[in-house]
């Protein structure tokens, strides 16, 4: 009797996950990451680094980061309508050194903490003209994609409906200084201390 138990047990759960995959994603987690890209040869472009929401890569240390790589946006109390990302055209790493506004590698942490504060300086006083702006809708995309299911299956699990998932907004800087903007729908892997909007 215990074998048909068992045997009645694992089909249960196979017609179970098969239908999930079907059903609305309900429940499960939704992170928002922008991943931010340039081509290596332009000069380095600068976004306000007060980003709200966003996490330590790009909310951390200095007022400016270098527009690459990602962030993950964390929460609050609620999911922002908007969130503006404000960039503009800066100088070289070249450029940088030669002004100071780097220290050479090796040297004390007074002397970074320096050059930062000379190279923030000098971008506060970019006119307002030299700014450009992108609005990622964080609420609209989350109502867009919760109730989907992201391509192929979570690993390692047998409900998909239980992973967490990501809405990746790719920012990819042109030539002339606009940003291609898209997105990617995907399951997320090895989800683990990153609070989650939903």
């Amino acid at each position: 009797m215990k074998q048909y138990s068992l045997i009645a047990t694992v089909l249960s759960a196979f017609f179970l996950s098969s239908c999930t995959t079907q059903l609305p994603v309900i429940g499960s987690k939704i992170y928002i990451v922008l991943d931010m890209n340039q081509p290596g040869e332009q000069p380095n472009w600068y976004v306000v680094k007060n980003l709200p929401y966003a996490n330590e890569r790009c909310n951390g240390h200095h007022r400016y980061f270098v527009f690459g790589g990602h962030c993950y946006m964390k929460p609050r109390d609620y999911i922002p309508e908007t969130i503006t990302i404000e960039y503009a055209r800066w100088l070289t790493a070249a450029e940088e050194r030669a002004r100071g506004f780097v220290a050479p590698s090796g040297t004390s942490v007074a002397m970074e903490k320096a050059a930062d504060g000379r190279r923030d300086a000098a971008i506060d006083q970019l006119p307002p003209s030299a700014w450009r702006k992108i609005t990622i809708k964080p609420k609209q995309l989350i109502a867009k994609y919760q109730h989907r299911m992201p391509a192929g299956h979570p690993e390692g699990y047998l409900f998909p409906d239980s992973r967490t998932r990501e809405i990746w907004i790719q920012m990819d800087m042109q030539a002339d200084g606009t940003v291609k903007v898209s997105e990617r729908y995907k399951w997320r892997y090895g989800a683990s201390s990153i609070y989650n909007w939903r």
